[in-house]
């Protein structure tokens, strides 16, 4: 059985254009308004390692009953996947700034941040959910 939304090439190529057109959207923002370090895409780019990681654990992980993939089930209209899409870009930019925030402050309150995290990350990679 074909399945279209998953293994046709011209959706593939869709959604590279896409990425592609943001990224040009982006690059454009950037260079009419200079490169600062305050910049929201600096900020995002610096803790992109964190924002991926994070984004992708909310969207296919399981924290207990409550999965992201099993409350959507492809039922999203445009206007719902819009506005889910831009949540997820404000949370995701809240932790980039909450983080480099936390590793600009001074070093032992960054280190216990960062311990407590990291804990964390240990504790549910470990023990979590199966």
């Amino acid at each position: 059985m074909y399945d279209y939304w998953r293994v046709s090439p011209s959706f593939v190529l869709l959604r590279l254009g896409i990425v592609l057109v943001i990224c040009g959207g982006l690059f454009w923002y950037e260079r009419a308004r200079g490169v600062s370090s305050a910049s929201i895409v600096t900020l995002m780019g610096r803790e992109s390692l964190l924002v991926y990681s994070v984004h992708l654990l909310l969207v296919y992980g399981k924290f207990g009953p409550f999965t992201f993939a099993d409350w959507v089930k492809n039922s999203f209209g445009f206007p719902a996947a819009i506005l889910t899409t831009l949540l997820l870009l404000v949370v995701m930019w809240a932790l980039a700034y909450g983080w480099s925030r936390v590793k600009a402050s001074p070093p032992p309150w960054k280190y216990a941040v960062q311990g407590t995290v990291l804990a964390g990350f240990l504790v549910v990679f470990f023990f979590g959910p199966n």
